[in-house]
């Protein structure tokens, strides 16, 4: 047998004990089995088109509720997508820089509900 390490097309070709022999091309790849969401654990939201938002990444699960806190424990950001980020703004006035707790509601990529929780520290 021969192990394929890297995606791409192969040429294969097989011989049968009779001398038969026969060809296909085969398309290999890969499949990420790393199944979550990422969340950034900084950002800085400073209009330099670079993390200036906070944006959960899925990969397999489904983000179904995200909710933002101050330190005080004040609801200050709540989303149902992970297609919306937070723009470090509360009532459209940009928030303090510093740490904000995060509380993920999700759905595995088997379809069972689950709750992350963290921080994210923004810099400005």
């Amino acid at each position: 047998p021969y192990e394929v390490t890297q995606q791409g097309y192969y040429l294969v070709t097989v011989t049968d004990s009779n001398g038969c022999t026969g060809t296909a091309n085969i398309q290999v790849w890969t499949e990420s089995c790393l199944y979550g969401l990422y969340v950034p654990n900084a950002f800085t939201p400073n209009a330099d088109q670079l993390n200036d938002v906070f944006q959960i990444v899925e990969n397999g699960y489904t983000l179904t509720h995200l909710t933002i806190y101050d330190r005080w424990g004040k609801l200050i950001y709540e989303a149902w997508s992970a297609n919306d980020p937070w723009d470090a703004t509360f009532k459209d006035q940009p928030v303090q820089e510093g740490a904000y707790v995060w509380v993920i509601q999700y759905n595995d990529n088997n379809g069972q509900p689950g709750t992350m929780k963290g921080t994210v520290t923004l810099y400005r």
